[in-house]
């Protein structure tokens, strides 16, 4: 997954972003034994034939990934053997990167919900 910000313009509240996402999935429906078929490995379908899984992408995406980073290193608090004694400055470091990102997000969200639209 690769996200890129192209665009802030704070003042007028809008984010402009470029996302690439690559997503694979395996169809039970279009394989098949090779001996059956006289040893055909692959062939070629064109795309609207094959049934593609539906794909929403909301607006809360650049906030959810730093989420689930802070989440993933706050587990590995518990990594730490107890006499360790990174584990309370990496608890004190990771709980200071929460409350900095939710200052930085609470100050950018705009006051009001009048105008919050995204444009696909």
């Amino acid at each position: 997954m690769r996200i890129s910000i192209n665009e802030l313009r704070e003042k007028d509240q809008v984010l402009v972003s470029f996302g690439y996402i690559d997503l694979s999935w395996e169809d039970d429906f279009l394989s098949w034994n090779e001996s059956d078929y006289g040893g055909i490995d692959n062939m070629v379908v064109p795309q609207k034939k094959v049934w593609r899984p539906d794909i929403v992408v909301g607006n809360s995406l650049n906030i959810i990934l730093p989420v689930l980073f802070l989440s993933f290193m706050g587990a590995l608090v518990f990594m730490l053997p107890a006499d360790a004694g990174e584990k309370i400055s990496l608890a004190i470091t990771i709980l200071l990167a929460y409350i900095v990102f939710l200052t930085i997000v609470s100050e950018s969200m705009p006051q009001t919900s009048l105008q919050c639209g995204m444009a696909i």
